[in-house]
């Protein structure tokens, strides 16, 4: 991507010179901008967008710009905290926190086995950490029950890949938006949740004219008002708007015959549940005009390629899964995928939460496995040197799920890294009766509404720097620390 104005984002606080620039990438939205921290002293004062990375070219969002203040806040966690006999939080040492993590942990899994044990983690760490979670929980745990904030987010993206490709890996990239004819954008806001892509985007429609802009939403937002055609339609009926393109595009005969046939089942059946959806009745439903259903669909049908891009405006409303699997549907008989500028990007609300599914550090194994696959089982076992029959298998698990078993009983130990249940569920009061009667360990940099429930908080790094102790079995320490890096390592 060639940016037009080219131009690198920059916030810094600091008296007199930047000591040095540390190679980053920005950890708040679903972009993933490149970037650079700036330290001086020994700490973080300010941040500047990286001219040479791929995605921004040297920009950042607001809250790029901003994100590194937190590192600075006053009221950071600096020593972990145990629950004394009283119910109160107290200052620990590292080795008094790990020795009763430790003991509960083993004596959860010499009474209830690896599936007393969950593991609860976050969008925004590194892949090394995801991998790190899959292995210890599954190969050395030997517990399925590993889950993240993405269940209450973006598990949409997961089960409808699932549903339709039968592996959970999205099928196109940013990539494919500087090359493609027509943009589809269902639910997703950038030009107020992702900027540096929304200008990415609007740099090459100013230059080129492409692509063409079709943007779902019942608000008139700011990326609506910049779209060529505009589908405002009524709340909670996306499955109803796709159900009647989708018709329209196979009552009009543009599919792709041959790719159908050769990479795709099931047309006659989807066929017939969209046969209803005429367009009168769409219209009557959804609330879009007649003649703007069809402008839509003769878009969608005759262009040459196409990306559909998704975000909580499709994943938090009524029969999401449903709605993405009828957009793959959208794409297949098109034959508009696996190539060039074409294909559904199911996005993700923070930039590695589709990174910790694909390393294994949610419900599936690493690079997308299948636990229900006996071959990928397999392949695990060797690759991680234990056997096949230690490694857990069998459906996920989410949080909620999980909540149920805390409540049977079925859970006793609860490790919660980086994100913040009590605040995130649904029915915070009974969770907090569920994590009552659970272990809770908190992992995180602040005293969050989960860590006052906790039972042990260890204080965690934050964005830009990872710094550890670790103790080897040779009684060796080593002493660690690294720079958020997740492209070079």
């Amino acid at each position: 991507m060639v940016w037009e104005n080219e131009r690198t984002d920059m916030n810094v606080y600091s008296q007199g010179e930047v000591d040095k620039w540390v190679y980053s990438t920005c950890n708040i939205c679903s972009v993933g901008c490149g970037c650079h921290i700036a330290v001086k002293d020994g700490s973080i004062v300010g941040i500047k967008g990286n001219a040479k990375h791929p995605i921004n070219r040297g920009r950042l969002g607001p809250k790029g710009e901003n994100q590194w203040q937190a590192n600075n806040s006053p009221d950071r966690l600096l020593t972990p905290l145990i629950r004394n006999s009283f119910g109160e939080l107290v200052p620990s040492t590292w080795e008094a926190a790990m020795e009763l993590i430790t003991l509960k942990a083993n004596d959860t899994l010499k009474r209830k086995g690896g599936n007393g044990i969950a593991i609860y983690s976050t969008g925004q760490g590194f892949l090394e950490d995801y991998y790190t979670i899959a292995k210890i929980g599954r190969a050395g745990l030997r517990t399925h029950l590993l889950d993240a904030n993405t269940r209450l987010c973006t598990a949409t993206t997961e089960f409808c890949l699932l549903q339709s490709f039968g592996s959970d890996g999205v099928p196109a990239s940013f990539d494919d938006i500087d090359l493609t004819e027509t943009l589809f954008m269902f639910g997703h806001n950038p030009a107020e949740t992702g900027t540096v892509l929304f200008e990415r985007i609007m740099e090459r429609k100013k230059r080129t004219g492409k692509p063409y802009i079709i943007v779902v939403d019942p608000r008139k937002t700011l990326t609506a008002k910049k779209a060529d055609l505009h589908l405002q339609l009524y709340p909670g009926t996306n499955v109803a708007l796709l159900n009647g393109l989708v018709r329209m595009i196979l009552e009009d005969g543009n599919i792709d015959k041959n790719f159908i046939q050769n990479h795709t089942i099931g047309l006659e059946k989807m066929s017939e549940s969209v046969n209803s959806w005429t367009l009168e009745y769409t219209s009557e439903i959804t609330g879009i005009p007649v003649g703007t259903l069809k402008e839509a669909a003769e878009k969608l049908g005759q262009t040459s390629s196409l990306v559909t891009t998704t975000l909580q405006g499709i994943y938090q409303s009524a029969d999401a899964t449903t709605a993405c699997v009828a957009i793959n549907n959208l794409h297949l008989v098109r034959g508009l995928i696996g190539k060039p500028g074409s294909g559904p990007l199911h996005m993700a609300g923070q930039p590695s939460s589709s990174a910790n599914r694909t390393a294994g550090g949610v419900g599936t194994y690493p690079a997308n496995r299948n636990s229900n696959n006996p071959d990928h089982i397999k392949e695990m076992a060797v690759l991680w040197n234990v056997k096949e029959m230690d490694l857990p298998v069998g459906p996920e698990k989410g949080i909620e799920e999980q909540i149920d078993m805390m409540e049977n009983g079925e859970i006793e130990f609860f490790w919660n890294i980086g994100t913040n249940p009590m605040v995130s569920l649904p029915n915070r009061q009974r969770a907090k009766k569920a994590f009552d009667k659970t272990f809770v360990v908190v992992q995180d940099p602040f005293l969050t509404e989960t860590a006052v429930v906790a039972d042990v908080v260890l204080p965690a790094a934050l964005w830009g720097k990872k710094k550890g102790l670790w103790k080897m079995p040779t009684g060796q320490l080593i002493c660690f620390e690294r720079q958020l890096n997740p492209l070079k390592v």
